[in-house]
This record gives C-alpha cells, structure tokens and sequence, in this order.
C-alpha cells in the first residue's frame, strides 16, 4: 500500500500536467505505469517516455485522460504566446523546432507571460 502510494506521488509529481489535472491521471494512470513502467523513476523524461512507448498498452482511460491534460498545457501556452509570436516570428511555421528556434533567438521581444509560460513547458519537459 505505501508503494502504490510512493508510486502514486511521484508519478503526480513527474507528468506534465496542471494541478486540476493531477488527480484525474493519478487515478486513470497509476495501475497503467506500475504495470508499464515498472520501476522507472520520475525525472529525466523516463515516464513520458514509456508512455510514449507503450501507449498501446496504457487503458483507454488513462490515455484520455493524458491527451487532454497534454491539450490543455499547450492551450495554455497558445494563449500566452500567440500574440508574441505572430508579431516577433511571423513567416515562422511550426514544426521542425522552427517556433522554438525564433523564441530562443529573440526571446528578450517576447511579453513577460510568454516567457514565463514557455520556461515552464520546458522546464516541464525536462523533468519528466
């Protein structure tokens, strides 16, 4: 029980995912990744990667339940963002690193919320 709640915790801890979006996956999910990811720990991008991965293998419902906190995440930046970016990388379409490439090399242009947002999605990604 103490390690299906350890386990519980840190996969909260490693997805990348709002905090509204937190107890749905810990509930949808845990049973998927103890099963899937046996003894992988949070950190490094492990987690995600074996989601990645194994997809195929996760339910239904934990795979939902990923697809629409990965959804809202990138709302959220979207949101943050667009204005920025139509005015700083326009031509830029996106794909290939292309977008993150204009915001690397011009990121002092970009509003304080856009940053913001954009270090947090990256910081997201290489913790998980």
């Amino acid at each position: 029980m103490l390690r299906s709640a350890l386990v519980a915790i840190a996969l909260v801890a490693a997805l990348p995912a709002f905090a509204q979006d937190r107890a749905a996956i810990r509930a949808a999910c845990q049973a998927d990744f103890a099963r899937n990811c046996p003894g992988m720990k949070p950190g490094g991008g492990q987690l995600m990667a074996c989601f990645k991965e194994r997809q195929a293998q996760f339910s239904d419902g934990c795979r939902t339940v990923m697809q629409r906190a990965r959804q809202a995440q990138a709302n959220a930046l979207k949101t943050a963002c667009r204005a920025d970016f139509t005015r700083n990388c326009p031509g830029v379409s996106p794909g290939g690193g292309r977008l993150m490439a204009c915001f690397n090399e011009k990121q002092a242009q970009f509003s304080d919320g856009c940053r913001t947002a954009m270090q947090s999605a990256q910081a997201r990604r290489q913790t998980n």
